[in-house]
């Protein structure tokens, strides 16, 4: 067995058939696992109606976050002995070509010579590439072109890292553009990630439990000197939040309150861990900045912004894990 799919959901139920179908189309053999993070909803009676032999479902007992459920998808891949994991948020449609791409990209970038090392490594030695640790310890995960399912011309690209914050991969376009591009991170939905590159740095940041716990984990790779690519001609369709708006300063993604609480606690955490000071000022810049696009766009920025304060001060805290239910803003 080579590859595992594993969907993780959360009170998915109007969108998890479309997930799951998609990823039925994905390939004749490759299995699919469904790690249920304790739904109140129908989702688990969604998926047990589909009948597919091909789909098996494991269910928490409660929500565990994101950060646990992919590494239970680590273990199962590697109790089936898989080599490569391919992770699928619950609202995510990746096209039904978009997994033979990435494998047909694999075997290209590994034929090529742009990296050393074979997949029985673990542990990777590191050169530099474009000031940052490039890696001869093979390749750690690929990414697909993610855009938004509602408006597909926007794409959510991949990102590097700077040092003090992050800055989109925008490649050039037309005829002899490079059809895969090293990335420092995009987002894990759609990812494929190889098994024991993960287990080399130790897997997902479960203490973050939900939002940047892709990217915490993809920099960490880099660090230990794996490389991301990203695979332009492999594609997904995603809705990132609740909202997806048009505005006119571009694309509006608006979350419920309780995420931007998670997303100022883990990111706090994050830039200071691979920028210190630096990133942490380049972050308050950030965050002013779209607490402004809040107050603009949306009708909840109140309690949003009071979330993000208090994710700000327990990040600093060095707080992680689920939020208290003791907390009511």
């Amino acid at each position: 067995m080579e590859v595992l799919i594993v969907v993780v959901s959360y009170n998915g139920e109007t969108t998890i058939a479309n997930t799951l179908n998609a990823a039925l189309a994905l390939d004749a053999d490759a299995p699919i696992l469904l790690i249920d993070n304790a739904s109140q909803d129908r989702t688990r009676d969604v998926t047990r109606a589909m009948g597919s032999p091909r789909i098996r479902v494991l269910e928490n007992e409660e929500n565990l976050g994101v950060g646990a459920a992919f590494n239970i998808g680590i273990r199962e891949a590697k109790a089936m002995e898989a080599k490569w994991l391919m992770l699928l948020d619950q609202d995510s449609e990746p096209k039904a070509d978009a997994l033979r791409v990435m494998q047909d990209a694999l075997k290209a970038i590994q034929g090529s010579g742009l990296v050393q090392g074979t997949e029985a490594e673990e542990t990777p030695t590191a050169d530099r590439c474009r000031g940052r640790t490039a890696g001869r310890g093979g390749i750690g995960a690929l990414f697909p072109t993610v855009r938004c399912k509602q408006y597909p011309e926007v794409v959510h690209y991949p990102m590097d890292w700077t040092g003090a914050g992050f800055e989109a991969v925008v490649p050039a376009q037309g005829l002899g553009a490079p059809t895969w591009i090293t990335v420092d991170t995009a987002i894990s939905s759609g990812a494929l990630y190889r098994v024991a590159a993960l287990e080399a740095v130790g897997g997902f940041n479960e203490g973050y439990f939900i939002d940047f716990v892709d990217h915490e984990c993809h920099l960490r790779l880099r660090e230990a000197g794996y490389r991301l690519w990203w695979v332009r001609e492999a594609e997904l369709r995603h809705d990132l939040g609740r909202i997806q708006q048009m505005t006119d300063s571009g694309l509006w993604i608006e979350h419920p309150p309780y995420r931007y609480y998670y997303m100022a606690r883990n990111m706090v955490r994050g830039y200071w861990r691979f920028g210190g000071m630096r990133a942490l000022w380049h972050l308050v810049g950030d965050m002013r900045e779209h607490a402004g696009r809040l107050l603009a766009n949306s009708r909840n920025a109140t309690e949003a912004i009071s979330w993000m304060r208090l994710g700000v001060l327990h990040g600093v805290l060095g707080k992680t894990g689920k939020l208290s239910s003791r907390f009511r803003l």
